[in-house]
């Protein structure tokens, strides 16, 4: 029998040990967060039966009052949940900090975590975002939340066999998959590839900037099997034109920008590109981790991606800790990005905005919507117009702000937005513009019609335009009309719908003085890529002009199709020297679906002006059939002498003939 001392110590400690008390943050979501309206629940669960009293103190990340909240005394059964709803929670988005102390018993440590106050998930907000989250070992809390954000893809980095089972809870989750290679031998790539084939939607390939060692890595992966892109690591433009200089470049899917670049390293790989004969590249552009202060990584988040992705970048890479941690406790930029995708749901990039006083302004467009985003941070220069700032923002601009008048005349259905997608007031209109002052979260003005979207469009194609005519080299090899027809068909005075149709004609003439004449490759496709995203922001500029096309979309659709036909019955063969051809036939296509989109979406005019530059670009792929090989060194041909006469005025591009009348003929 155990003495009555021993007994008496043991009830003693029994009644003094304190409970365990655990405490869940939003527990009906797969991620700490609550939607705008509704309650924040809490889950409290004790290892014994005990009563609790609660107070939980809620902290917004952002400017805004701290909330206590007596819960009040709670009955705990042991290992059962107990809920609790919290009302007073505001209605404003973002991120909180929530405290929960215990004043009874004592002795009971206090509790800490966030939770995220955002949107409800609307009709676009399936569309995945064009990001890809970094992780290691992905949890299943993270998993979700980074979900929630939407984010579809991860990254995963492999150096051996011990990196597997990070691949393989990756695309378990099910995320897209892309895995870097970082440096590793060619039979760590074989095996990779062995293991998930075209599981991993992308191989990125961290070589070091050695061409050979890349070579070596890509021909494992496919003797691996995989058929998936691959897409070559680089720091900057000069690593990636040793890698093309040295043939690479029918290996290299696509480019990844890393360490973080700017958007000036982008456009910079981007021309590296183009100067070697490759159009429309993909750049997957790395944002940078904001280190141990991540107070400001929700803007940073915002302003970078939206300048990387305007300078070329296709998909931005980021810092999965900065949405949610291994833990699932949701990140500083949880919000921000949550905001972003619900704001740009079906967005397309169309460009950026003068405006005086140093402020950036980009615009996008979202089906019937048109988007504003303006911000001014102190540190990050040049800005959208690329041009000094006003000398009256130069004092604003150190600390960090300026005004943005953003003209809106005519316009309609007017919402001003934060970073985080709060309604804010909309400054009424002055002389034509609503003025807004911009600081280092971005703003989001909102609206429909009116000028911004040809503002913005005209400003894009200028832009472009201005790089082209003032170029040595296309001045150099182009005749002057050719030229004129650019600078023409962005005239200060207004354009036509005869000088964009003139422009499109310059597609097949650039393409013909590039494979049978004397330009070098070197001026031609940068010279077709720049005429590329000028005629684009023209069809934008066409519908906001409200002239509708004579021809039906569908004719111009069929008679694209016609000249892929042609290309694809006459290439039959060794595929060695259709790198070019072969690439503009997958351009027409997109443009035919971009096209078709644009319609659904009731903007028939920008579909029209869409499909004609699909055709015109069609009818080039007759002409680059003779394209050399793009990884061969290129012949050097003589400088021509400008011909006068070329090209000639704008006429409707000759279709092919029926199949019935070929047959005749």
């Amino acid at each position: 029998m155990m003495p009555l001392a021993v007994l008496l110590t043991c009830l003693i400690g029994a009644v003094a040990a304190a409970p365990e008390v655990l405490v869940a943050i939003a527990p009906d979501q797969p991620a700490p967060h609550i939607y705008i309206g509704d309650p924040l629940i809490l889950e409290f669960r004790a290892d014994t039966d005990c009563t609790v009293s609660v107070e939980a103190e809620i902290r917004p990340e952002f400017p805004g009052n701290t909330i206590l909240v007596e819960l009040g005394d709670i009955r705990l059964q042991a290992n059962s949940p107990h809920w609790c709803t919290i009302d007073s929670v505001p209605d404003v988005r973002g991120r909180y900090f929530l405290t929960t102390r215990f004043k009874y018993p004592e002795g009971l440590p206090e509790r800490a975590g966030a939770f995220c106050r955002i949107d409800r998930p609307g009709p676009g907000s399936a569309t995945a975002a064009p990001a890809c989250a970094v992780v290691d070992a992905l949890t299943p809390s993270q998993r979700l939340a980074l979900i929630t954000a939407g984010i579809r893809a991860v990254r995963v980095d492999v150096t051996g066999e011990a990196d597997y089972p990070k691949v393989g809870a990756a695309l378990d989750a099910p995320f897209q998959v892309m895995v870097r290679l970082r440096q590793a031998g060619p039979e760590v790539c074989e095996a990779a590839a062995r293991q998930w084939h075209d599981r991993v939607y992308c191989w990125q390939l961290d070589s070091g900037g050695s061409t050979d060692a890349f070579s070596a890595m890509a021909k494992a992966l496919r003797a691996g099997g995989t058929r998936s892109p691959i897409a070559a690591v680089v720091p900057d433009a000069p690593t990636l034109e040793v890698m093309l200089d040295a043939g690479l470049g029918k290996t290299i899917d696509a480019v990844a920008v890393d360490p973080a670049p700017s958007g000036e390293v982008v456009s910079e790989v981007r021309d590296a590109a183009e100067r070697a004969g490759y159009e429309r590249m993909d750049i997957h552009a790395c944002i940078p981790s904001p280190g141990q202060d991540q107070s400001g990584a929700g803007p940073l988040l915002a302003r970078q991606g939206l300048e990387l992705i305007a300078s070329g970048a296709s998909l931005l890479v980021f810092d999965a800790g900065v949405v949610a941690g291994d833990d699932g406790t949701l990140g500083p930029a949880f919000a921000y990005l949550d905001s972003v995708t619900h704001l740009l749901a079906n967005a397309s990039y169309v460009g950026p905005l003068h405006v005086e006083g140093g402020a950036t302004v980009h615009v996008v467009r979202a089906r019937d919507r048109w988007l504003a985003v303006v911000w001014c941070a102190a540190s990050e220069a040049p800005h959208a117009s690329g041009e000094a700032p006003h000398a009256s923002g130069e004092a604003d601009l150190a600390s960090g702000e300026a005004d943005a008048a953003i003209p809106s005349e005519n316009a309609t259905a007017l919402e001003l937005h934060d970073a985080r997608n709060n309604p804010l007031t909309c400054p009424a209109p002055v002389d034509g513009a609503i003025v807004l002052r911009a600081g280092p979260e971005p703003l989001f003005l909102v609206g429909k019609g009116g000028l911004v979207l040809q503002a913005a469009a005209l400003g894009e194609a200028r832009k472009e335009a201005e790089a082209f005519c003032n170029s040595e080299d296309i001045n150099k090899y182009l005749a002057k009309e050719a030229v004129e027809v650019v600078r023409k068909a962005t005239a200060a005075e207004g354009i036509k719908r005869s000088d964009f149709l003139n422009l499109l004609q310059v597609f097949p003439y650039l393409e013909t003085q590039w494979h049978a004449g004397p330009v070098p490759r070197t001026v031609a496709v940068p010279a077709l890529a720049r005429l590329a995203r000028l005629a684009r922001a023209l069809c934008v500029a066409e519908h906001e002009r409200g002239e509708p096309f004579v021809e039906p979309l569908q004719s111009t659709l069929a008679a694209c199709g016609q000249y892929q036909s042609r290309y694809l019955t006459g290439s039959a063969g060794p595929d060695n020297g259709h790198e070019r051809p072969d690439w503009l036939l997958d351009e027409v296509s997109r443009l035919m679906d971009e096209a078709e989109s644009l319609a659904g979406q009731g903007r028939t005019i920008e579909a029209g002006a869409v499909g004609a530059l699909a055709e015109w670009r069609a009818q080039a792929l007759e002409i680059s059939a003779k394209a050399e090989p793009l990884s061969a060194p290129e012949k050097v041909k003589p400088v021509p002498e400008i011909k006068k006469e070329e090209p000639k005025p704008a006429e409707p591009p000759k279709r092919p003939a029926s199949k019935k009348k070929r047959t005749k003929e």
